[in-house]
This record gives C-alpha cells, sequence and structure tokens, in this order.
C-alpha cells in the first residue's frame, strides 16, 4: 500500500487522467518503434547518434509521465454526488458555484481535485489558493486569499453539486 496522501478526484478527473494515461502509454509506443529505427539509422546507439538520443530522452520523459500519471490514479479518492456530504450545502470537491470577484466579476467555477485544475475551464483545484478559499463556503460567505502575496476577496453567489440544476 502506497505511503502516499489520497489525492480526491472528481468521477471526471478520473476519467480525463484515465484517457490520458492511454494517450502516452500510446506515444511510448510509438518513441519506442521510432528508438528503433533511429538505431538502425545511426550505426552506433549511444555515441555521435543525436536522433537516437533525442527519442531516448524522450521515451524517458514519458515514462516519468505515466509513472505519475499511474500514481495519481493508484492514490486518488472518487468523489462524487453520492459520497459528497455537503449535499450542495457547502463548498466541496465537486460542487459548482457562482462567484463573483472582489473585482465585481462574475465566474461560474468547479471545485476540482488536485489532478483537474484547469483555470481557463472553470476548473479549480482545491489545493490552489482560491480553491482552499471556497472550500467548506455557503452561499452568501465572502472569503478571502492570497495570490503572489496579494490579497483577495470573492463572495459566493450560488452552489450547486455538478449533478444538479441550479437552485
Amino acid at each position: 500500500m502506497s505511503s502516499k496522501k489520497k489525492i480526491l478526484l472528481t468521477d471526471k478527473g478520473v476519467q480525463a487522467l484515465q484517457e490520458k494515461l492511454e494517450k502516452l502509454e500510446r506515444e511510448y509506443a510509438e518513441v519506442s518503434r521510432g528508438k528503433m529505427e533511429a538505431a538502425e539509422q545511426g550505426g552506433n546507439l549511444w555515441h555521435d547518434n543525436p536522433a537516437f538520443e533525442e527519442v531516448e530522452q524522450r521515451q524517458i520523459m514519458l515514462a516519468r509521465m505515466i509513472a505519475e500519471t499511474q500514481e495519481t490514479l493508484k492514490n486518488a479518492e472518487v468523489v462524487s454526488a453520492h459520497t459528497r456530504v455537503g449535499g450542495g450545502k457547502y463548498m466541496e470537491v465537486g460542487s459548482v458555484a457562482e462567484i463573483k470577484l472582489g473585482s465585481g466579476t462574475a465566474r461560474t467555477v468547479r471545485l476540482g481535485g488536485g489532478a483537474e485544475s484547469d483555470p481557463a475551464g472553470g476548473v479549480v483545484s482545491y489545493l490552489s489558493p482560491l480553491g482552499q478559499a471556497l472550500l467548506g463556503a455557503k452561499e452568501g460567505d465572502e472569503r478571502t486569499y492570497t495570490v503572489n502575496g496579494k490579497a483577495l476577496s470573492l463572495t459566493v453567489v450560488r452552489i450547486k453539486t455538478s449533478d444538479e440544476k441550479e437552485r
């Protein structure tokens, strides 16, 4: 059993990581084939064969990414609507909220697992400063968080779970 801390992920996050793993494994297989071709072209496998060295470095990087993704999945604790205890009453992993930033900007964000962060897509990791501010918040709560030494504020306007309609 791993001694690492559990990583909270939503069902969507687990699915995205599994798809990423499959893609990395396919790419690793392609690179392995390319490594054999580079070896055949260069004559000497280890010296004076830049094509072989480049492919080998890519293979090492992909192997590391595969191992990291597998470790994340191994340590994942899936948080779904059925396992969340807040029931939409407060922010938890998987919840969706309409928030108003201190600047007046309104945004809809989903509080995702640590490996799910996609700020441009509206997914905020619960481990990020913004995610930490949202975690446990209720509708109407005003929260502050710090980014790069700057204190920022937000107000939680509305909360919904990822599987329910806006209320």
